[in-house]
C-alpha cells in the first residue's frame, strides 16, 4: 500500500515493501514493556 499522506508520502510507490519506521517504534517499545507488565 503506497503512503498518501505525512512525510512517508514523498517516497510514494518506492516505500512500498519497507516497514513504517513508526510502527517498528510501538512494536520495538510494547515489547520492552512486556515483561513488566506480567505478559507472555
Amino acid at each position: 500500500m503506497a503512503p498518501r499522506a505525512g512525510r512517508a508520502s514523498y517516497r510514494g510507490a518506492r516505500a512500498v515493501g519497507w516497514p513504517d519506521g513508526g510502527a517498528v517504534a510501538v512494536a520495538i517499545w510494547l515489547a520492552a514493556l512486556m515483561p513488566h507488565s506480567g505478559g507472555r
